[in-house]
C-alpha cells in the first residue's frame, strides 16, 4: 500500500468490485454488469482504490495487457468527495506508476 496524506491507495477488493460498476451507472455510463470483476480477472490488482477512513473514496482501473500495453478506465471519485485533496489525480498518477513503460489506452 503507499499512503497519500490521509489516504490509502490500495487495490479494490474482490468484495467491492461491484461498486466501480455502480458508481459508473451513476455517472451515466453503460458499463457491462461484471466489468471490473474482469478488468481485475485480466490483471489481477489492476483496479485501485484510494480508501479514506476504511471505505473506497475513488476508483481507477491500470490493466497492464501484456508488457508493452495498458489501459486506463473507471476513474471515478465518489461526488461529495470530488475536489477534496486531489484524490482523481492521485488516482491517476497511480495508474500511470502501474503502467509505467507500457503505452495506454484510456476510455
Amino acid at each position: 500500500m503507499i499512503c497519500l496524506a490521509d489516504s490509502v491507495l490500495r487495490p479494490l477488493l474482490d468484495t467491492e468490485l461491484e461498486l466501480a460498476n455502480r458508481w459508473a451507472v451513476m455517472e451515466g455510463w453503460n458499463p457491462g454488469p461484471d466489468d471490473a470483476r474482469l478488468l481485475n480477472t485480466v490483471d489481477p490488482g489492476s483496479v485501485l482504490t484510494v480508501d479514506l477512513g476504511g471505505s473506497p473514496a475513488g476508483i481507477i482501473s491500470a490493466v497492464r495487457l501484456n508488457p508493452a500495453h495498458g489501459f486506463i478506465s473507471f476513474l471515478l471519485v465518489a461526488p461529495e468527495l470530488r475536489r477534496r485533496a486531489n484524490l482523481g489525480w492521485q488516482l491517476v498518477q497511480a495508474g500511470l506508476d502501474r503502467l509505467a513503460g507500457c503505452s495506454i489506452g484510456t476510455e
